[in-house]
């Protein structure tokens, strides 16, 4: 919504970082997803330590689902070490826009 009433057309790069709501953002985001309207997007993952590799699938794979290419993660071992919480920084590059 925010995208057509500014009327964005494409994004070059996306940083996303909406503290464990990331599946819910990315589900608010997918027509612009789909549409090719994001060239790379950094998103940050965080969940509970139990919870957290199921969760980074799920969105690996919505991601991948919607021609992103899943390019590098950076773990952010600080919140890890004083809490049950586990985070990293992961970088996907939409493949209509990828050069090899």
């Amino acid at each position: 919504t925010f995208l057509s009433k500014k009327k964005i057309k494409l994004i070059d790069i996306l940083k996303v970082d909406v503290d464990g709501s990331e599946f819910k953002f990315l589900e608010g985001a997918n027509k612009s997803l789909k549409k090719n309207k994001v060239k790379t997007l950094l998103i940050e993952i965080s969940a509970k330590k139990n919870d957290y590799s199921k969760k980074e699938k799920k969105i690996i794979n919505f991601l991948e689902k919607r021609d992103f290419l899943f390019i590098k993660k950076s773990n952010i071992f600080s919140v890890s070490i004083f809490s049950n919480t586990k985070c990293g920084d992961y970088f996907f590059v939409n493949k209509k826009y990828w050069s090899y």
